[in-house]
């Protein structure tokens, strides 16, 4: 076995142990990754070197020398590992150079091993077999260039490695990287060299990587070279931290930096180390840093943490930070300088500020609520405060019916009996028409308890605007106001409402009424009609709900409401007319009053000096128009002698019912109370009754005929009050076959009234 073969093998057995001791005790090192793969490379490429010096034949020779190609990847590897050591691979555009170096070594062996197109083939020499030399070609010239630049380039960046540093131990390890690197180094160019000259020389590279590899051992032993010592294991932690830090001198100078601060701020490590610490901060910051608090508490307390201050990037950006620092000493307590650690807070700070934002708009939308909550709230008062006042107005309509029966039936009834010359018929005629203004002034009291529409058709409005613009009412209040014109703009494609008549009627009277007597210099007044879709709900003098509506409004050019006065102007007798000259008070109340009892909204818009506007949502139907029934004559509705029990309390109401109905030829008797009614009833039967609804003292109308039905369960009957239709009237409608009439009677309503349930088929009711 020649030398050379056994400096081979001995080269395998000491990177094999190297590079093994090395990566088991830090495997997570970058530096002991790096040598790991170099003593992998140089085992690989001694031991087919020892292979190749003891072939026996040039075909062995040659098989061990293509084998061992790759050899042209070791050099690549030392410089990779010199890169690691100097720190140059921490670079971002590190990536960029081993990656075609390797790539570079990687196709000189494949060269070589498929063509020996870098070395001459194997050569007998004194020492064995050995590696031809380079070849005098395009590709071996490129080859010997490649190696040369590579170990030159190697060396320098030890050599300038090694004289930057300042730490004994850090130094020691540095001089034999140095030596270990470039005894293969120079002994690759030298045997590369004398191969140019012709000169005859051993193979060196053996026994330089065994020398080199010497020179590792004692680094190994002696300074802990790839053993992460105290320090080290320090500077890894600050390297792989994830909080920026940075550590200043007191000559205000950035020392110490990690990766993180780089990556926050946008810096390479050169740009940063010894520049003044200014650069780190923004102006105002690094004034108050430096003169401010954080100072004074670092001089009393030597630590600081959790300030919020903000760094500059490179490219000028400002970067929000929650600044910790301590006091850096040395062995004998001198201050060094100040480590501070930086925690980007950007997310937080965003955070933070959406939340804010938050807030406001959550304040703003419980301000909004609240708002709502009291609008709701006050419009939920004023509600009942009309309920209430409906229900006193229902119990005084109540009352005043039951007198208005003698204005306005006796009058009815004496001038059917009278002949058209009679002097006492113009009279009755004024008795009549003064009680009917009473009633219209009662219904609307009835109207405001929401308790009149009992009736109720499909209706266009368009054709109650119309017809209130042809009526008396209308052309009597244009003669008062000749100042004032009304137009209107009346949509053709109008849908109809189901609702009363008389009522719709009477609000737009009352509201063109006002309108007028708002513009007392005169002006313009606007009827429109349209058709609404309310997609959500809407909040006006009232909230709205979404639906399909349509709209009545009446807009004046006047005086306008005021602000104080505007939540109280449906109240009932709350007016700024003089009382009994210009109106009674209910007028709006009567609109408020028909609105809800049409299961509709009102709206209200109003400018002082400007007008008001107000306008009707009614619920839109698309159900087809109905047409007024015409009149008719007394014959088609008189009985033909059918019995008629009246019971009712009031004597007037008795005797006035029972003269229209002898009028109308029916047997009328009357009995004052429920139980004289149940008495007679038990005797002999009535066709049909005509029964009061409230009665005191003792039984009611709806005791009165449930008590009725035991006896005779067909009974008919119809049911009358001079108060509304409510629960109790409705519950009496449903146990038979009954109608409801209000008083004061009219003549032809209680006559096709009786006359209509007479003919219809008798049904039972228990």
């Amino acid at each position: 076995m020649s030398s050379l073969a056994l400096i081979s093998l001995c080269t395998v057995v000491i990177y094999v142990y190297l590079g093994a001791n090395v990566y088991l005790k830090q495997p997570d090192n970058a530096l002991n990754r790096t040598f790991f793969i170099y003593s992998v490379l140089t085992v690989y490429t001694c031991f087919t070197d020892f292979q190749m010096r003891l072939a026996e034949s040039y075909a062995m020779a040659l098989f061990w020398f293509r084998v061992g190609s790759l050899w042209h990847v070791l050099i690549c590897a030392l410089l990779h590992f010199v890169f690691v050591f100097t720190r140059l691979a921490e670079r971002k555009w590190f990536f960029l150079v081993y990656f075609p170096l390797y790539l570079i070594g990687l196709t000189f062996g494949l060269m070589d091993y498929y063509g020996g197109l870098v070395l001459d083939g194997p050569k007998p020499s004194p020492w064995g077999w050995s590696y031809g030399v380079v070849r005098e070609t395009l590709i071996g010239n490129l080859f010997f260039a490649f190696n040369v630049g590579l170990i030159i380039l190697g060396i320098i960046l030890c050599l300038r490695y090694l004289l930057k540093l300042t730490n004994i131990r850090e130094k020691q390890q540095a001089k034999y990287v140095l030596i270990g690197t470039s005894v293969p180094m120079l002994a690759g160019v030298l045997e590369v060299g004398c191969s140019r000259l012709d000169i005859e020389i051993p193979n060196l590279i053996q026994p330089s990587l065994a020398l080199g590899a010497g020179f590792w051992a004692y680094a190994i032993w002696k300074y802990e070279l790839f053993v992460l010592s105290p320090a080290t294991t320090v500077k890894e932690i600050i390297q792989t931290m994830s909080d920026a830090l940075f550590v200043i001198t007191p000559e205000r100078k950035i020392k110490v930096v990690n990766q993180a601060a780089l990556n926050l701020l946008g810096y390479e490590r050169h740009e940063v180390i010894d520049q003044p610490s200014r650069l780190l901060f923004e102006e105002s910051e690094y004034q108050r840093s430096s003169t401010g608090p954080i100072l004074s508490e670092l001089a009393q307390r030597g630590f600081f943490s959790d300030v919020e201050s903000t760094l500059r990037s490179k490219n000028g950006d400002a970067i929000p930070i929650s600044l910790a620092g301590c006091v850096v000493r040395d062995k004998t307590g001198v201050p060094q300088g100040v480590a501070l650690i930086g925690r980007d807070i950007t997310r937080r700070k965003r955070q933070e500020q959406e939340l804010r934002r938050y807030q406001e708009q959550l304040e703003d939308l419980v301000a909004e609520r609240t708002a709502e909550l009291e609008k709701t709230y006050a419009q939920l008062q004023r509600v009942q405060k009309m309920e209430f006042m409906g229900t006193i107005a229902g119990g005084v309509a109540h009352d005043l019916n039951n007198i208005l029966s003698g204005i306005v039936s006796y009058p009815e009834l004496l001038l059917t009996g009278l002949p058209k010359d009679s002097p006492l018929r113009k009279p009755l005629a004024t008795i009549k028409k003064t009680g009917e203004k009473a009633a219209t002034i009662v219904s609307d009291l009835l109207t405001l308890a929401r308790r009149e529409v009992s009736v109720k058709s499909v209706v266009n409005l368009n054709r109650v605007v119309q017809e209130y613009l042809q009526s008396p009412e209308r052309h009597i209040m244009q003669a008062y106001h000749a100042d004032c014109r009304i137009t209107t703009r009346l949509a053709p494609d109008l849908l109809n409402v189901v609702g009363s008549p008389v009522h719709l009627s009477k609000s737009l009277m009352n509201l063109v009424n006002n309108g007028v007597e708002a513009m007392a210099q005169g002006g313009a007044l606007i009827i429109a009609t349209e058709n609404r879709r309310v997609h959500e709900t809407r909040a006006g003098y009232e909230m709205i709900d979404p639906g399909d509506y349509v709209a009545l409004s009446v807009a004046d050019a006047g005086v306008g409401i005021a602000a104080t006065d505007i939540e109280r102007i449906f109240e009932p007798f709350y007016t700024k007319k003089k009382m009994g000259k210009s109106g009674t008070g209910l007028g709006m109340a009567v609109v408020w009053g028909t609105v809800k009892d049409h299961g509709g909204y009102v709206d209200v818009a109003s400018e002082v000096g400007r007008g008001t506007t107000f306008t009707l949502y009614f619920p839109a139907s698309t159900l087809p128009e109905e047409d007024a029934p015409a009149p008719l004559p007394l014959e088609d509705y008189k009985g033909q002698g059918e019995s008629v029990l009246v019971i009712d309390d009031v004597a007037e109401q008795r005797e006035i019912a029972c003269g229209i109905l002898e009028t109308l030829g029916y047997k009328a008797l009357a009995v004052p109370s429920g139980e004289a009614a149940v008495a007679h009833l038990k005797q002999t039967r009535a066709d049909i009754l005509l029964l009061d609804m409230i009665m005191s003292p003792g039984i009611d109308g709806l005791e009165t005929y449930k008590q009725i039905l035991l006896l005779h369960p067909d009974q008919k009957a119809v049911i009358a009050s001079g108060f509304s239709e409510n629960e109790r009237v409705k519950e009496a409608m449903a146990l038979g076959a009954c109608t409801f009439i209000r008083k004061p009677y009219s003549i032809e309503r209680i006559g096709l009234t009786i006359r209509a349930l007479l003919e219809r088929p008798a049904e039972k009711s228990i």
